[in-house]
């Protein structure tokens, strides 16, 4: 009887330990894993071409980043069949995906594009199939891109650098969360020659 108890505590024993290094190596890779720092700017940057041109040159270096401003009560409408909803806008000067990853992407030059929240697709359009069709954000037009599967009822649109909007934060996508400070910190010097 003894023996058989000496085994069952081992083998609890070994079922305990390898739940813990997995558990470790799980709890190791998430800390260490992909990571969205996001963060306000100390000083507002105006989008420029040559902002555009710096964001885009940070893309193929493998800095994958976001420029963004948040406009408050913002009209989005279905003009076809007037219908309209007021949202939260986000006008992004970058990769769409660093803020919102499950949806399709907007790049760095897709101005004239947007994509809406489904909750927002599903006001104005009646479902989430509608890439390709028309809205009006605040009396400009843009052709949805996809469907961004928020809570939030948003909109999000590439700025065109032609406007020179200012933008008000930033965020940066690694793969290895310890990269973050640094992608942030080359980012921020990079933004402070363009700072206002």
């Amino acid at each position: 009887m003894n023996r058989r108890k000496s085994l069952c505590f081992f083998l609890i024993c070994a079922v305990l330990g390898a739940a813990a290094a997995v558990g470790s190596v799980y709890l190791q890779e998430r800390l260490s894993g992909p990571k969205i720092e996001k963060w306000r700017l100390e000083t507002p940057v105006v989008y420029s071409k040559e902002l555009q041109d710096k964001v885009m040159e940070m893309q193929t270096e493998k800095q994958t980043c976001v420029l963004w401003r948040k406009k408050k009560f913002v009209c989005v409408e279905n003009m076809e069949l007037g219908r309209q909803v007021i949202i939260d806008a986000y006008g992004i000067a970058g990769s769409s995906s660093v803020l919102f990853p499950n949806a399709n992407v907007l790049h760095t030059d897709d101005t004239g594009t947007c994509l809406l929240s489904s909750d927002v697709a599903w006001n104005l359009f009646g479902g989430t199939d509608i890439a390709g069709r028309n809205v009006s954000v605040d009396g400009v037009e843009y052709t949805v891109a996809g469907v961004v599967f928020q809570e939030e009822q948003l909109c999000v649109f590439e700025l065109d650098p032609e406007k020179e909007q200012k933008l008000t934060h930033a965020a940066v996508y690694c793969e290895r969360s310890e990269e973050n400070q640094l992608q942030k910190q080359r980012i921020n010097a990079a933004l402070q020659q363009d700072s206002l």
